[in-house]
């Protein structure tokens, strides 16, 4: 599991266990982080985070998603290794530029009636749509796996 350290001007820093983070529509916050236990929203942005957190693995986004399209051959939303013990992020797509980030691999999905499916994480019943088909998101879980396999 990935630990964020939430460190607002308001609140004490508090440890969390990141599951998925995704875009949020608030006029104050930009991100919504949900964790095994709790969802709470950020300031920062969905890249700024996971930006944040690759330079603290020593490497920048940019250099992570450069090295996951080598390996795996994929051009458009590979699967990030963040790091760590190893952290891999899938991102999937909520809208045409909205990108959702799945640190969990324990999840249901179900087709939605709209071009989509809706993805329910198991640790806590949360249910958010992306705009990916059922087959697509399994391709991406398969696709961490074998990033795993090759680092």
């Amino acid at each position: 599991m990935l630990v964020w350290y939430k460190n607002d001007i308001a609140s004490p820093m508090v440890t969390k266990e990141i599951l998925l983070i995704e875009p949020c529509m608030h006029s104050n916050y930009l991100a919504r982080i949900i964790t095994k236990n709790d969802k709470f929203y950020t300031t920062h942005s969905p890249v700024t985070i996971i930006d944040k957190m690759c330079l603290a693995n020593g490497s920048s986004l940019a250099g992570r998603l450069s090295g996951s399209r080598h390996i795996l051959g994929v051009k458009r939303l590979p699967p990030l290794f963040i790091g760590g013990t190893p952290v891999f992020a899938i991102q999937l797509k909520m809208s045409q530029e909205k990108t959702l980030y799945l640190f969990t691999l324990d999840f249901k999905t179900y087709p939605a009636a709209e071009k989509g499916s809706y993805l329910e994480l198991d640790d806590n019943g949360y249910r958010v749509y992306v705009k990916a088909s059922l087959a697509t998101i399994a391709r991406k879980c398969l696709e961490v796996g074998y990033l795993m396999l090759k680092l």
